[in-house]
């Protein structure tokens, strides 16, 4: 109701404006008039009508006021819901976290929920401090991201799982930490950020996927992009996702292959072992030997187990394929990332779509 009522002209300003319409109405009749008693009449409608119009403007003006006011309250209102959301859905991801990978930090974790953009995305980062910035606006547009049931509770837990594993410190690293601070040093001070971007995302992806009711891993993008990839032939190596590169699958690649790569390790050495290699490389005297952390965690290194995998993931696409009666299909357009929202002409001789190649806009 009062959403209704600030909305509506207010009753007062309505009167006035009649009054103010009526008077104006007359003073148009009136002004064609020569009679004295019409001038005079004249003089006194022209009195009233600017009495009127300043009483008039001030009333709006203020009403304007009320309703920006208003407006504000109830934008804050829904912020601070969105707010308590977001930090039911940290405490849960925080809990999960702490018994299914590993201890998390001491102190606060600051979590900032902003809507300032139409982005779906979010960032975590241990320097100066642990801080979560999440946007609250759901992912509409990402293919990759389509698979989830609640964005906050998948984003919020991405994301911590990144704060968790990226402030773990080298016991030299903890010294330094007491001494001078969060100082802006990956070895000793936070080890775990110079592991490849794979690693990294791979992690939190994994996990996202593990604690939530969605997550990218069981979603059918992923697992679509690997089966092409090993289909073509085009599976990529462990040296190529370490990498960056526009062709596809571009951005989404370490995530891709990183939360799916720790599905396959999981499953074959028991959920233990992430936090057993996340440990080995935090506590590394020399640092980026991550081969050696993956023997002390899963007693073989990353190479052989990306090959192990990849070799698994070839032949899973291959038995896919024979088992399904492949629609035969026609090369429209090449070269192409994203090739979207396919319309045909009304005569159907043209075919009118929004296409990428991840390099021009």
């Amino acid at each position: 109701r009062l959403r209704i009522e600030i909305d509506s002209m207010p009753t007062e300003i309505d009167q006035l404006d009649r009054r103010a319409l009526q008077l104006e109405i007359e003073k148009r009749a009136l002004a064609k008039e020569k009679d004295k008693s019409s001038k005079e009449r004249l003089k006194a409608i022209e009195e009233e009508l600017g009495g009127l119009k300043e009483q008039i403007s001030g009333l709006k003006a203020q009403w304007q006021t009320e309703k920006e006011l208003i407006s504000t309250l109830q934008d804050l209102k829904e912020r601070l819901e969105e707010t308590r959301e977001a930090a039911d859905r940290a405490e849960r991801a925080y809990e999960a976290l702490s018994q299914g990978f590993t201890d998390p930090p001491e102190g606060r974790i600051d979590l900032l929920v902003t809507d300032h953009t139409d982005d779906a995305n979010g960032f975590a980062t241990v320097i100066p401090s642990n801080r979560i910035t999440v946007f609250a606006t759901p992912p509409i547009q990402s293919l990759s991201l389509q698979y989830f049931d609640d964005w906050l509770e998948l984003l919020i837990t991405h994301e911590l799982a990144h704060i968790i594993h990226l402030d773990r410190s080298h016991p030299l690293g903890k010294v330094v930490r007491t001494l001078f601070g969060r100082v802006p040093v990956a070895w000793p001070v936070f080890p775990e950020v110079i592991t490849p971007t794979w690693t990294v995302e791979g992690i939190a992806t994994h996990y996202e996927s593990k604690f939530t009711d969605s997550g990218r891993s069981k979603g059918t993008y992923h697992d679509m992009v690997l089966r092409t990839a090993a289909l073509e032939n085009e599976f990529e190596s462990i040296d190529q996702v370490s990498g960056q590169s526009p062709v596809w699958p571009a951005g989404p690649r370490p995530y891709i292959y990183g939360s799916k790569f720790f599905d396959f390790l999981t499953d074959r050495h028991g959920d233990e072992t992430v936090t057993n290699f996340v440990e080995s490389v935090r506590t590394q005297w020399i640092p980026f030997r991550h081969n050696a952390a993956a023997k002390d965690a899963f007693g073989t290194s990353l190479s052989e187990e990306w090959r192990a995998w990849t070799e698994s993931e070839v032949e899973s696409a291959q038995r896919s394929s024979r088992s399904m009666e492949a629609t035969p299909s026609e090369l429209v357009i090449d070269h192409d990332r994203f090739a979207l929202y396919p319309q045909t002409s009304v005569d159907g001789r043209h075919l009118l779509l929004a296409r990428s190649d991840g390099r021009s806009n």
